[in-house]
């Protein structure tokens, strides 16, 4: 008896149902019970009491939404009168098949009914257009949530859905198979075919009166001949019919075209039933891709479908905050006028305590940071290889797999091990490995990682029996032991290597099967029902086809080699973001340094733009104010240079820069320019001596108050910032300070460090790890960060400060869904402070990564500009300035472009 099976018998015996806590005495009491009358290991039994008390642990935030009210509430007054036939069934299914808590059951139902009153009222004749968005995180369950909505919208009274996927077959099978499962009942491929006998499937098994009808098939996407050929209509249905399609130009106006021919009504001009639409990864609709799904004809293809209806609404999902379908790089009007721009709703959805998002994981003291190991060793022939592009004459040989990628293949063996230990034997586990988008380089990886593979199984089955001293003259079990001993999976797994190696080896490597996962005819598809009695064992090696949307069950390992850095794109690529129910402390993240600094860069943008949907739910602002907020936070400057730069050479912005703390931490690595910075710091430093007021500080920093504005302006345009730092714009800056009446006096101030003394300046150096790229140093590229968390309380009288902490103290407690339990910088940041300059000196680390000689100088700054009403700075900007960007010093390879292939001959 597995884990699962175990603790549903527990579970029986305590009768969960109405219990909103319960206590290790009480769980273990029933599981002796269900031992008495059932056979079960002593790992599974210990196992099960964990996993039980866990659950009922969970804590769930709340959903926080920004509407433009436009609408008078209608679910809750119809709620009562509904015939919950379809939800009612999912709720079963989800408790009953998918073994969910009941905390979280009633935290989708709270969810989706709050969702629902957004949507337009199918009961009503009169025609309605409403747009909206949900904003989830990536791998956090958005699925799940939109298929709880299709249910409940099909028992409102909505009869048609199209849930639109991504670009990718395999993405929209996936999707497809889980619509039939949630949704529909039955099995789409059986449900076209009247030859063959219906399979019920996931709510169909749980009661099969009444089934909505699908129009595609988890082998077939939208096809109107097939359709045509059946004599399928619309209106010929009493129950809601579902259309799972692709963002495909062909597809959705071959779609277009059938509504239009055989669907419309009596006036030859519109459907009348209500629409639901869903976009999964809406902000996919609007990326700049390839010809034949430019962003042009995806969103026509959109507007002209929800166009046929005369009741619709669209219904955007997305865990990409930064999306184009904010982010327009061009005006600002034509942004709020975009007809899919979510103009009626925008809704963060909540999540629970047992997800591991990008905040657990890159985020400042991050829970999970030590589950990264960082990829050392890819040298120039095999970045070539990984790499190389569109032409067929190119015939690269990859003679060796990257060390680090034997190490992480090695960790997946150990990880199986572990978890076949703990109980899990009937759960799926998954190895991700993304290194390129083209098909070539999947397929030549994929046969190296099988050799591979299977010389570790020999070796596995030759010696894994023998003592370990004669077992570890075995190449593999030796690699398997060094990884097991570097990893300290002897604490974390609470065994010793002489276990692992002689009883769990064999039945941990001998199932696992390498999968190409593109959409080349020789990819196989991964289908995890197959392996449902006995659970799958797959090293998935592909490109974009695993980085959106596809969900890899039981990801233990991921292995990601990319250049992208684009926030949607890369965030989405992390797909081991989710749920690792008991296997949390064993996942691992293999990556590159560059990789790590840009995740850890978006996961802090990403997380103050779902802050500030809650700050505008609280102050009663529209999804209009929303988008113009996320176009002016100054995070969004990466963005909109990756769009634009292949067609312009400047970009003007509008940029938010009151309130935030902007830093340089990216120096450049001519010798010649950091002794020109350091001679720059020293000459401003003895003009602070005479004219400053130095002050000794309780924070025993060095601190000049009262510095006029110009002397801080004249500093600026004398030092050298590297023009990859995208926020330290020096004439936006400097405009912005000279038009302000507010900043006129600033703070300056020289933070201390724990390094060596430097008598240049009179303080102690802050140390730090530097790796060089190119003409930039990277400081703290781990980081995208200078100074310490809390360096903006500089200038900042002690009972000040003391007062900021006790009111974000209070504020935690009135948000419980805040992550962070440490001020940030920007709560320093208060609108009657003065603005500071943050001068740090720093000192190369002995670690540090780089070619130059590391005892060159090292300056670094920070701005940090106070919040401001609107007016009262004396310009009446709200803090905003406008940034022009020269994209030509980016396009030579500070931001480097996403890898490309040729598109009709390799690309995935």
């Amino acid at each position: 008896m597995d884990v699962k099976e175990f603790e549903r018998l527990v579970k029986v015996f305590l009768d969960v149902t109405n219990k909103a806590t319960l206590n290790e005495e009480e769980i273990t009491k029933a599981a002796n019970q269900v031992r008495l009358i059932a056979s079960v290991e002593e790992d599974v039994y210990l196992q099960a009491i964990k996993n039980i008390q866990s659950e009922f642990n969970i804590t769930i935030d709340v959903g926080k939404v920004i509407e433009d009210h436009s609408q008078v509430s209608w679910y809750p007054m119809r709620k009562a009168e509904i015939d919950h036939y379809y939800w009612n069934r999912y709720k079963i299914f989800l408790k009953d098949n998918q073994s969910w808590p009941e905390k979280i059951i009633t935290s989708v139902d709270t969810t989706t009914d709050e969702i629902m009153d957004l949507l337009g009222d199918p009961s009503k004749s009169n025609s309605f257009k409403r747009k909206g968005l949900l904003v989830g995180d990536v791998q956090s369950g958005k699925t799940a949530t939109y298929t709880a909505i299709c249910n409940k919208v099909a028992d409102a009274g909505y009869k048609v859905i199209i849930l639109l996927t991504g670009t990718i077959e395999s993405l929209r099978r996936q999707t497809q198979e889980r619509i039939d499962s949630g949704f529909v009942g039955r099995k789409s491929k059986e449900a076209l075919n009247r030859n063959s006998q219906s399979m019920y499937v996931g709510v169909g098994r749980i009661d099969s009166n009444r089934f909505a009808m699908t129009f595609t098939s988890e082998i077939r996407d939208f096809s109107h001949t097939f359709l045509n050929n059946l004599g399928l209509r619309l209106k010929d249905n009493v129950e809601p019919v579902i259309f799972v399609v692709k963002k495909n130009k062909r597809t959705l106006e071959n779609l277009y075209n059938w509504l239009k021919s055989y669907n419309i009504d009596v006036n030859g001009r519109h459907i009348n039933l209500p629409l639901l639409m869903i976009d999964d990864e809406a902000d996919n609709a609007s990326v700049n891709t390839r010809d034949e799904d430019n962003p042009t004809a995806i969103n026509s293809g959109i507007r002209d479908l929800i166009s046929l209806f005369t009741r619709s609404t669209y219904l955007g999902v997305t865990a990409t905050p930064f999306a184009n379908i904010f982010i327009n790089p061009d005006a600002e009007e034509e942004m709020l006028g975009n007809d899919l721009f979510p103009s009626n709703f925008i809704y963060s959805l909540p999540t629970n305590s047992e997800y591991i998002g990008s905040l657990a994981v890159f985020g400042d003291n991050a829970k999970y940071y030590e589950n990264i190991s960082e990829i050392y060793d890819i040298d120039e022939n095999i970045d070539e290889f990984l790499r190389f592009h569109q032409k067929k004459d190119i015939n690269l040989e990859l003679k060796t797999l990257p060390t680090s990628l034997q190490e992480a293949i090695y960790y997946f063996i150990l990880t199986n091990a572990i978890r076949d230990k703990r109980g899990q034997k009937k759960q799926h586990r998954s190895m991700l490995i993304n290194i390129s988008r083209l098909k070539n380089v999947h397929r030549d990886l994929s046969e190296k990682i099988r050799i591979f593979m299977n010389s570790i199984k020999a070796d596995v089955m030759n010696y894994s029996m023998l003592e370990t001293e004669k077992a570890i003259k075995s190449k593999h079990i030796k690699g398997l032991k060094e990884v097991w001993d570097k990893s300290n999976l002897n604490t974390i797994a609470e065994m010793d290597w002489e276990e692992v190696q002689q009883t769990l080896l064999i039945r941990a490597t001998q199932p696992i099967e390498i999968r190409e996962i593109n959409s080349s005819k020789q990819a196989q598809k991964l289908d995890y029902t197959e392996y449902s009695e006995v659970g799958a064992r797959i090293i998935a090696v592909g490109g974009n086809a695993l980085s959106r949307g596809l969900t890899l069950e039981g990801l233990c390992v991921s292995y990601f080699y990319r250049n992208t850095k684009m926030y949607d794109t890369l965030l989405q690529m992390g797909r081991w973001f989710g749920y690792r129910p008991n296997y949390d402390d064993l996942f691992r993240i293999y990556m590159t340094r560059d990789a790590i600094d840009w995740f850890q860069y978006i996961t802090e943008a990403t997380y103050e733009l779902k802050n500030e949907i809650s700050r505008m739910n609280s102050l009663g602002l529209t999804p209009n104010e929303f988008g113009l907020r996320v176009r002016q936070d100054i995070n969004s400057l990466i963005v909109t240079a990756r769009n634009k730069m292949k067609h312009t050479d400047t970009i003007t912005r509008n940029i938010q820069v009151a309130g935030n703390l902007i830093e340089t931490p990216r120096l450049s690595s001519s010798k010649k320019i950091l002794l020109d910075n350091e001679k720059v710091a020293l000459n401003f430093l003895e003009q602070l001596n005479g004219i400053g007021e130095e002050k000794n500080h309780y924070r025993n920093e060095i601190l000049f108050k009262d510095v006029d504005s110009e002397i801080v302006i004249s500093f600026l345009l004398k030092y050298g910032v590297h023009p990859s730092n995208l926020a330290f714009n020096v004439d936006a800056l400097i405009r912005y300070i000279r038009s302000s009446q507010s900043l006129k006096k600033w703070d300056v101030a020289i933070p201390q460090g724990r390094g060596k003394y430097c008598e240049k300046f009179g303080i102690t150096y802050q140390e730090r790890t530097f790796e060089q790229k190119g003409d930039m140093l990277l400081v703290n590229g781990t980081k995208v960060r200078v100074g310490s968390g809390g360096c903006t309380k500089a200038g900042l009288e002690k009972e000040i400060v003391n007062d900021i902490i006790a009111n974000y103290e209070l504020y935690l407690q009135k948000t419980p869904e805040e992550k962070r339990k440490v001020p940030p910088d920007k709560v320093f940041l208060t609108e009657h402070r003065s603005p500071l300059l943050l001068l740090h000196v720093l000192e190369m680390k002995e670690e540090s990564k780089v070619q130059i000689d590391k005892n060159l100088p090292l300056i670094a700054l920070g701005i940090g500009l106070p919040l401001v009403n609107k007016g009262n700075n004396g310009t009446g900007s709200n803090g905003t300035i406008q940034y022009v960007m020269n994209l030509v010093a980016l396009r030579n390879g500070i931001i480097e472009p996403e890898d490309e292939g040729d598109d009709f001959y390799d690309v995935d």
